[in-house]
């Protein structure tokens, strides 16, 4: 696995020898602040381990938010509106 994209209706799966895959993840996924496991369907048919060093901060904020909640923060902003209040 080199890649996933997520954001659209199924997630897509890059391999390392390049070739693209679209697999929908199971619903019991497991979340914590060190790791993400999302059981993926066919054709992968295989459960994804993704440790926090692998990614940058970030982007692996994004993943565990996606990964509970299945959709990524709108608006690209990390903080609650009653924060942006000075």
């Amino acid at each position: 696995m080199r890649a996933i994209e997520i954001g659209g209706e199924v997630p897509l799966f890059e391999l390392a020898r390049g070739e693209r895959l679209s697999a929908a993840v199971g619903t019991r996924r497991y979340v914590t602040r060190y790791v993400v496991a999302l059981p993926v369907a066919k054709p992968l048919s295989r459960t994804l381990l993704i440790t926090a060093d692998m990614l940058g901060p970030r982007e692996f904020r994004q993943l565990r938010l996606w990964a509970l909640w299945n959709r990524l923060p709108s608006g690209g902003r990390n903080v609650a509106p009653a924060q942006l209040v000075p």
